[in-house]
């Protein structure tokens, strides 16, 4: 029933937060089950809602904050910094999107970005669920003459795992999270 499918409840064992709806579960017409919105693909070996409904419209727009820093001990303190570089104020911190031609260095990436720099479609990554990589590139060549204000961050895109199936496969995810 829907008065218990709380909006917004969440369960420790749970795929997402509750939208308020019951509904028919997708594994077993006879069963009925709370609809949930989530983000980051299910472990199974379909897609969600049946493939037809992308997940969470409209979060292209959502962003990600990346805070890195870099260091290099051997060279003494001043071999330090941030993504975040010294010059930004909060004004620009607050409202800078990062492009990779007219602002490379905004560390506030929107996620429909991340997909498209990534060579993917924002459609059919809500339909299917997708895991994706930032990759920081810190070119610091100090034997050429460079010095700590030359030493800037570098960003790219990749999607981690690859379809099966039309389907995301979570095989290869695993491994990774316990190491």
């Amino acid at each position: 029933m829907d008065k218990d499918c709380i909006i917004g409840r969440y369960l420790k064992l749970g795929n997402g937060l509750m939208t308020g709806k019951c509904i028919t579960s997708d594994k077993n017409i006879k069963v009925r089950t709370c609809q949930v919105d989530s983000w980051c693909p299910i472990e199974q070996s379909r897609p969600p809602l049946n493939g037809i409904t992308p997940l969470l419209l409209g979060t292209q727009d959502f962003t990600v904050l990346v805070k890195n820093s870099i260091e290099f001990p051997e060279f003494g303190v001043a071999y330090q910094r941030r993504n975040i570089l010294e010059s930004a104020t909060n004004t620009y911190l607050q409202k800078c999107l990062y492009h990779p031609k007219t602002d490379p260095y905004c560390p506030t990436i929107r996620i429909g970005d991340i997909v498209n720099f990534a060579n993917e479609n924002y459609n059919n990554v809500g339909l299917t669920g997708a895991v994706f990589s930032i990759q920081i590139n810190w070119d610091c060549s100090f034997d050429w003459g460079k010095t700590m204000k030359d030493c800037l961050p570098k960003y790219s895109f990749s999607r981690l795992l690859e379809l099966k199936n039309g389907v995301e496969s979570m095989n290869n995810l695993n491994p990774l999270i316990s190491k």
